[in-house]
């Protein structure tokens, strides 16, 4: 039985369990400010090809008019009528980025640098869960039933380095926004043959190649958002990653912290997935655990109480 972690605070933990709950932070307020640039920045170097979509700025312009009306729930780009192509696309790539939700978890159980990153000393607690009764309880969340959100539940990979562009090469992005230019070609060149008899085929046609474009930049963004910098290796991090799909979803909610305003979207989860809770490294864990002990009890929940092996004193 695979088991993932998750560090927070006395009183997180509770908001965990009074709400059956976790919340999921926007990627650009998380501890690593570099998240999702490395993968940006690769992207724009590759879209910044002069001769990508060098013709037919008629008929691209159309396809920015579809990729307009597809991208109006996630973020406001109005496009200026000399816009290219590509720079949409530049901007499209920036804008989503920022509708990305995030909820960490981590294979380290009782972690001596866990413990002191993300927990006050005599205010941790590290949860154990039960990763599969976890994931499953993700697909029935609200963002799912109705269509607010898509997610995705995967282990980071911790190299910037090669990561970004084996991806490339293994999902043969270059070709989702590179190669499939032919296609997107062969598609404006049908539309031309076809738009005086086939009105109905001519806009199909936009609209496929708008969706193409779309679900490529969403597809690159969420692997990039499983590529971090090698100097959190040791986190050994597995993540859920949410999409929002609408950026005035009424599931976004704010918190602040250290006088910064955050966006983050609470995540139902199933409480019986707790399979044990460690008690952070203290002087006196007794009244700790009563307090813990009479939560499970209240919930009618079955999990392993203990307390942190790691030996830390605070000075």
């Amino acid at each position: 039985m695979s088991k993932v972690y998750h560090y927070t605070s006395t009183a997180g933990f509770l908001g965990i369990v009074n709400d059956s709950s976790i919340w999921a932070t926007n990627i650009f307020f998380l501890n690593d400010y570099q998240e999702m640039k490395k993968g940006i920045d690769y992207v724009r170097k590759n879209l910044k090809d002069e001769k990508l979509f060098e013709s037919m700025s008629q008929d691209y312009q159309k396809i920015i008019e579809r990729l307009q009306e597809i991208s109006t729930d996630h973020y406001s780009l109005e496009a200026d009528a000399e816009l290219s192509l590509t720079n949409y696309l530049l901007e499209m790539l920036v804008g989503l980025s920022q509708q990305f939700y995030i909820t960490s978890f981590t294979h380290n159980k009782d972690y001596l640098r866990q413990w002191t990153s993300y927990c006050e000393h005599n205010d941790g607690i590290c949860i154990e869960f039960d990763e599969h009764v976890l994931s499953d309880g993700f697909k029935y969340n609200k963002f799912n039933r109705h269509s607010q959100a898509h997610h995705r539940f995967d282990s980071i990979i911790y190299s910037y380095s090669n990561s970004i562009k084996r991806y490339f090469d293994k999902h043969k992005i270059r070709e989702v926004f590179l190669n499939r230019k032919q296609a997107l070609v062969n598609n404006v060149r049908s539309i031309r043959e076809h738009s005086a008899l086939r009105k109905t085929g001519t806009e199909y046609r936009y609209n496929a190649t708008a969706d193409l474009l779309f679900s490529s930049i969403l597809e690159a963004l969420t692997e990039f958002a499983l590529i971090r910098n090698p100097q959190f290796s040791d986190e050994k991090e597995k993540r859920l990653i949410l999409t929002v799909i609408n950026q005035h979803d009424k599931s976004i909610k704010f918190r602040s912290k250290s006088g910064v305003i955050i966006p983050y979207i609470p995540v139902h989860i199933d409480l019986k997935s707790i399979t044990k809770v460690i008690i952070s490294p203290t002087d006196d864990a007794t009244l700790r655990r009563k307090g813990i002990e009479l939560l499970r009890g209240r919930y009618n929940l079955d999990f392993e109480i203990c307390e942190s092996e790691c030996q830390l004193r605070k000075i």
